[in-house]
C-alpha cells in the first residue's frame, strides 16, 4: 500500500505535530507500506526526525501523479497550522484524521483572516443553510458573540473524504449525526511511551520550583483558557488548604491571552499555588512525573483526546476528569470522574482530599491508568487501526457531492422559522424526514409570534 501523510511535524508547536512524531516511526517500519511524508517547510528545515525524506504540502499534485498513491492521510486540526492540509482535502479524496469535531476557528482562519468574509458566510450556509448564513454575516465582526460549537464546520472536509478517523466515540457519533452515510472509524490517539517516561527527575522538578518534596502536589496542565474549570478547582484547593497548609496547586502551561488568571489568583484563591508559564516540553513531563494528581477538567469540550491527560496516565499520575465528552468514556478504575454542575467544586474537593489521605489508593490507580495507556494507545495498537481503516476506505465508493441545501426567499417567515425550529428538532433527536411534525411544531410557534393571524394550519 502506497501512503502520503500530511501532518504538521516537531518542532512545530501542536499536539498533532507530536501526535505524528509518535506514530510515523511505526506506520514507516510496516512490511509492505510504502509512505510519503508532506509538512511544512518549518519541519522539513529542522529534519523532524521521523526517519523519512520530506516534502512539501504543495508537492502532494505533482507526486501524487506521479506515485498514485493509493490513500492520502490527511492530519486535520483546528488550528492555521492545518491550512494548506484542509484545502488539498478538499481536492484529493482521502482519509482524515479529524483530532476534534470542532473546525471553526480553522475555517475563520482560512476566510476571515484572509478577508474573505463572503467565503466565511458560504461555509456557514453549506454546512447549516441560510439561517446561519445570516448569522456568519453577523459574526464576521469579532465583536459578535456566536455559539461555535453550534457550528463547528467540519462537515465540507468530511464530505470531500473516502473516510474519517476519529480518537472517540464522542466525535464520531457527531460526525455521524451531520453525515450518517459517511464511514467512520475509531482509533485512540498514539502516545510515544518511551519518549514521555525516559529520564523522568520528579524531585529535581520540584527543587527548581522549590516544592517541598513531601508536599501534596495536585497540577494541571497545557494552555489555561476557561475551558479548564480553575475557579471551581481553585476553591476546591483552598479548601484542602485548610485542613493540610503545606499542600500546592501547580498550574504548568501558557496562559491565554484572552484568560485574566491574574486576577483570579489575586484573591485568597491564589494562596499555595505555583504558574509556571509555557515549559519546553522536558520540564513540562518533569512537572507532570512530580505531582501526586492531574486534574484534567475540560468543558465544554470540541470532542478532543486530551494529550495531557494521556501523558498524565502514561506517567501513572490519577487523574481527575469531567465526566463529560471524551474523557467520559475511560473506565472509572483508570479516572476519576467528576460531574458538571452546582457541585462541581464538592466533587473535586472530595477527590483530593481523599487521594492526599491514601497514598497507596494513588499508587495503585495511577498504575492502572499507566496499564490502560500501554494497552489502548501505544504506537503499534494505533497504526493497526490505521491499516484496518485504510483498507476500508479503499473500498468504500468515491465521495459524491453533498445535497445543496435550497436557499429561500428572506421574505417567507414562515420557511425561515420552520428551517430554524427543523434544526433545532433535528439537533434533538428528531428524524428531518418526519415534515408534518416540523411543520406543525413551526406553525405553533409563528402562532405564538402572530405571524399567522389565526390561519389554518
Amino acid at each position: 500500500m502506497r501512503l502520503a501523510y500530511l501532518s504538521p511535524l516537531p518542532p512545530e508547536r501542536t499536539g498533532i505535530a507530536d501526535y505524528s512524531a509518535a506514530v510515523l516511526p511505526e506506520l514507516l517500519g510496516r512490511p509492505g507500506i510504502e509512505v510519503e511524508v508532506f509538512t511544512s517547510q518549518e519541519a522539513r528545515r529542522a529534519g523532524a526526525g521521523c526517519h523519512a525524506p520530506l516534502r512539501g504540502y504543495s508537492d502532494l499534485t505533482k507526486r501524487h501523479r506521479e506515485q498514485q498513491f493509493d490513500l492520502v492521510i490527511y492530519q486535520m486540526g483546528n488550528s492555521p497550522f492545518h491550512l494548506e492540509i484542509r484545502e488539498l482535502a478538499l481536492g484529493l479524496p482521502g482519509l482524515v484524521v479529524l483530532h476534534e469535531f470542532m473546525l471553526h476557528h480553522l475555517v475563520r482562519a482560512a476566510t476571515l483572516a484572509r478577508g474573505d468574509r463572503e467565503g466565511y458566510v458560504e461555509e456557514m450556509r453549506h454546512c447549516y443553510g441560510d439561517p446561519a448564513a445570516d448569522i456568519a454575516r453577523l459574526a464576521a465582526d469579532p465583536e459578535f458573540p456566536i455559539d461555535l460549537f453550534a457550528y463547528p464546520l467540519f462537515e465540507r472536509v468530511v464530505d470531500a473524504a473516502r473516510g474519517v478517523l476519529v480518537h472517540n466515540q464522542t466525535t464520531r457519533k457527531r460526525v455521524l449525526a451531520s453525515r450518517p452515510d459517511k464511514l467512520v472509524g475509531v482509533v485512540p490517539s498514539a502516545v510515544d511511551l518511551e519518549r514521555v517516561r525516559r529520564g523522568r527527575d520528579p524531585d529535581a522538578a520540584r527543587a527548581r520550583l522549590r516544592i517541598d518534596r513531601e508536599a501534596f502536589v495536585a497540577g494541571t496542565f497545557g494552555l489555561v483558557t476557561p475551558a479548564k474549570r480553575l475557579e471551581p478547582t481553585l476553591r476546591a484547593f483552598q479548601r484542602l488548604r485548610a485542613e493540610q497548609p503545606g499542600a500546592r496547586l501547580l498550574i504548568a502551561g501558557e496562559v491565554s491571552p484572552y484568560y485574566d488568571l491574574d486576577r483570579l489568583l489575586a484573591r485568597e484563591l491564589g494562596q499555595g499555588v505555583v504558574v509556571t508559564g509555557r515549559l519546553d516540553e522536558t520540564a513540562f513531563l518533569d512537572a507532570m512525573a512530580m505531582v501526586d494528581v492531574g486534574i484534567n477538567l475540560r468543558f465544554p469540550s470540541a470532542g478532543e483526546t486530551s494529550y495531557t491527560l494521556l501523558w498524565l496516565l502514561a506517567l501513572g499520575r490519577p487523574t481527575l476528569v469531567t465526566a463529560d465528552g471524551p474523557a467520559a468514556e475511560l473506565p472509572e478504575s483508570v479516572v476519576i470522574p467528576v460531574p458538571i454542575g452546582r457541585d462541581e467544586e464538592a466533587w473535586v474537593f472530595e477527590a483530593l482530599r481523599t487521594l492526599a489521605a491514601e497514598p497507596e489508593s494513588r499508587e495503585a490507580r495511577g498504575a492502572r491508568g499507566r496499564a490502560w495507556v500501554d494497552s489502548h494507545h501505544s504506537p503499534r495498537a494505533v497504526v493497526d487501526g490505521y491499516l484496518e481503516l485504510a483498507r476500508h476506505a479503499l473500498e468504500a465508493p468515491a465521495p459524491q457531492p453533498a445535497s445543496k441545501l435550497v436557499a429561500f426567499d428572506p421574505g417567507d417567515i414562515e420557511a425561515r422559522v420552520l428551517t430554524q425550529v427543523a434544526a433545532a428538532l433535528s439537533d434533538l433527536g428528531v428524524d428531518d424526514g418526519d415534515t408534518a411534525t416540523l411543520r406543525e411544531v413551526a406553525a405553533a410557534r409563528l402562532d405564538e409570534l402572530g405571524w399567522l393571524g389565526g390561519a389554518s394550519r
